[in-house]
């Protein structure tokens, strides 16, 4: 909650364009299991981490990427039952990696989830030139 606090604070101070790709989001201290004070740097949520770094701007691109990886598989129809089932996996990883890995930790800069959405993408037009 400190961590997502400090990265709120983060924003409401660089709202437009963010505090910059890679800096420091979060400024929240904890002590650890083992007695020692830590500095927590990341939001741990990729909401609040794209707002903190990339601002308004950066944070609509991205909600613009996943609806656009959304409405593909939403309006995607196959007929073929292992593609039903493709389309079906894509939504759920999409689902999954967007909302429930989304809000406890900072994905957006994860590999995965940009494949995720290049399948997406592809398993449609593919479909499609058939």
């Amino acid at each position: 909650v400190s961590a997502w606090q400090t990265a709120i604070e983060t924003f409401s101070n660089n709202p437009l364009l963010g505090r910059g790709v890679g800096m420091p989001i979060a400024n929240a201290q904890f002590t650890d299991p083992s007695g020692s004070v830590r500095l927590l740097t990341d939001a741990h949520n990729t909401y609040l981490s794209l707002l903190g770094e990339s601002g308004l701007i950066g944070f609509l691109t991205f909600l613009s990427i996943v609806g656009f990886a959304s409405l593909t598989l939403f309006q995607w129809k196959p007929e073929d039952a292992s593609f039903k089932i493709i389309r079906l996996c894509l939504l759920l990883a999409l689902l999954d990696a967007v909302l429930y890995q989304g809000l406890t930790g900072s994905y957006e800069d994860a590999r995965h989830l940009w494949v995720l959405f290049g399948i997406a993408a592809a398993a449609k037009r593919m479909h499609n030139a058939q």
